[in-house]
């Protein structure tokens, strides 16, 4: 829990260390190695969840039969996570991505790119 205390998201005027510096920040948000290369959020979510399984020791079927449960509006714990991540990347900049295309958003590049748009026009 300590190294979420301590990242922070540099606001630069550069977009590519933006970029990499929103990356590093995603990764150990979601407890995983800096050297995952994944892009894709949701791919990303489903290792952080799977990487949390390990640390209560649930099997692989357990643990797919948790994150394939869905709740009311047909969400899965990975979307879940996808969504409270963005949620919580807004917070920590100040910033608001319209609800349509915060779903659009697919790769941690386009994130980033959404974020950085939203940062200038502070």
């Amino acid at each position: 829990m300590e190294i979420h205390q301590r990242s922070e998201i540099n606001l630069t005027t550069d977009y590519f260390q933006f970029y990499v510096n929103l990356y590093q920040y995603i990764l150990k948000r979601l407890w995983l190695e800096s050297e995952v290369t994944e892009q894709n959020l949701l791919q990303l979510c489903q290792l952080s969840l799977h990487r949390q399984s390990q640390g209560i020791s649930l099997t692989e079927e357990q643990l797919l039969n948790s994150v394939s449960k869905t709740d009311c509006r047909g969400t899965n714990s990975i979307v879940k996570k996808k969504v409270l991540l963005i949620m919580h990347l807004e917070k920590k900049l100040n910033v608001r991505l319209d609800d349509v295309a915060s779903t659009e958003i697919d790769t941690v590049e386009e994130l980033a790119a959404a974020l950085y748009r939203l940062c200038g026009k502070k």
